[in-house]
C-alpha cells in the first residue's frame, strides 16, 4: 500500500517459508498469489502467470473456491496487461458466476472491476459503465476511491459529465478519509491524482 514493492515480495517471501514449515497450504498458495501481483506491479507479466498458475493450482487441491476464483481474475489481469484483451475477458466472462456462486462480496466487486477497466481499454464503454456499476454495489470501503475513479473515467468517455462529477467528488471524498490516517498510501494517492 505504501508502495514498497521489492520489500513486499521480501516479506512474501518469508511468509511463504513459513507456511511451507507449518504445513498450511492455502495460506502459502494466497502468498504465492499476492507474489504473482506483486510481479504484475513491476510488470513481470511471465513470473506473474507462473506464480498465479502455482496458486490456483493449490486453491484447487485444498477446494478453496474463493482463492481459486480470485487467482484466475489475476491472471485475466495479465492477460489484459500483455495485450490479450480478448483472452482476458473470456476468462473473466468464465469466472464471474464463479464468484457469485462463491458469494463473497470482495470477490464480486474485484472481478467486475477487472472487468470494466479491460471493457474501457477495449473501448466498450457501455458495458463498461455496468461492470463499474457492479463493482461499486459490491465495493469494499478500503477501495472505494479506485472504483468512484474508474466509473468516473469510463462516464468522461460517456461525455456523461455531471454523473462523472460526482463519482470524482466521491474519489476525492474517500481518498482524503484515507489519506487522513495514512498519508503515504499508494492507491488513494493515485486516485486522488487521476
Amino acid at each position: 500500500s505504501l508502495g514498497d514493492v521489492d520489500k513486499t515480495i521480501e516479506c512474501y517471501q518469508e511468509s511463504i517459508n513459513i507456511y511451507t514449515d507449518i504445513g498450511d497450504k492455502l495460506g502459502r498458495g494466497v502468498t504465492i498469489g499476492k507474489m504473482g501481483n506483486a510481479a504484475i506491479m513491476v510488470g513481470s507479466y511471465d513470473d506473474a502467470l507462473k506464480l498465479l498458475n502455482v496458486a490456483v493450482g493449490i486453491a484447487q487441491a485444498v477446494g478453496n473456491r474463493m482463492w481459486d476464483v480470485l487467482h484466475q481474475a489475476d491472471i485475466a489481469a495479465v492477460y489484459a496487461h500483455q495485450g490479450e484483451i480478448d483472452k482476458g475477458l473470456e476468462l473473466l466472462e468464465k469466472i464471474i458466476p464463479q464468484a457469485k456462486e462463491v458469494g463473497s462480496p470482495i470477490l464480486i466487486n474485484y472481478t467486475h472491476s477487472l472487468l470494466a477497466g479491460i471493457l474501457l481499454y477495449a473501448g466498450e464503454l457501455n458495458r463498461a459503465a455496468e461492470a463499474s456499476r457492479m463493482a461499486i454495489e459490491y465495493v469494499n470501503p478500503a477501495n472505494r476511491h479506485y472504483e468512484y475513479a474508474l466509473y468516473g473515467v469510463i462516464l468522461v468517455r460517456l461525455n456523461d459529465w455531471d454523473a462523472a462529477q460526482d463519482a470524482f467528488n466521491n474519489t476525492l471524498d474517500h481518498a482524503a478519509e484515507l489519506l487522513e490516517n495514512t498519508p503515504n498510501l499508494y492507491s488513494p494517492k493515485y486516485s486522488r491524482g487521476l
